[in-house]
């Protein structure tokens, strides 16, 4: 069986698993979603953190294939003691795969972490909301059967489809979701 980096690799070459990356270079495989609406970027209530939760497990769901195993990547700065306060840290077991560092940018290189996990949704909602409320600054969700990548961040989640012919049929399902702006962001 080909090792996780193998995987990615195959699906995005050497782009790290993170999502301005991801966006960066596979423009034409991306999608933006918004958690709340008029692009609002935090929750201040139950309900909106209810509603950040909705379309979060919405769109994992339908860009990870359940029951299909997929990973999930988190930047490593803060892995062995800031990521330990949190109980998804300790449900997941994760490894370092120091062959996807990005060190692109000299003043900080980008390590990375993975675990192997099944994407249910609601049972990694602690995890979304941690990342929502900008408590943890990276993660990705891969799933290698369908070459695709959910990358929530503290005001929505970037995707990216399978192919570009995907990108258009998403665009629709989730168009209340979509920024107005032409730039997508």
């Amino acid at each position: 069986m080909p090792t996780v980096d193998a995987l990615w690799r195959r699906s995005f070459g050497n782009t790290p698993p993170v999502g301005f990356a991801l966006r960066a270079a596979y423009s034409e495989r991306w999608v933006r979603i918004h958690n709340l609406p008029e692009c609002k970027r935090y929750p201040d209530s139950p309900s909106e953190l209810s509603l950040l939760l909705a379309r979060q497990n919405s769109v994992a769901n339908c860009v990870l294939v359940p029951p299909d195993p997929c990973y999930v990547f988190i930047r490593i700065p803060g892995f062995a003691g800031e990521y330990a306060k949190f109980p998804w840290f300790h449900r997941l077991s994760f490894s370092a795969v120091p062959s996807l560092t990005d060190r692109s940018d000299p003043d900080e290189a980008l390590e990375f972490a993975f675990a192997c996990a099944i994407w249910r949704p609601g049972s990694y909602d602690d995890l979304l909301i941690d990342v929502a409320i900008e408590t943890v600054p990276s993660v990705t969700f891969y799933s290698p059967i369908a070459d695709t990548a959910f990358a929530p961040y503290d005001g929505g989640a970037d995707i990216i489809a399978g192919s570009k012919w995907d990108v258009p049929s998403l665009k629709v399902k989730w168009r209340d979701w979509l920024s107005p702006l032409p730039s997508a962001l």
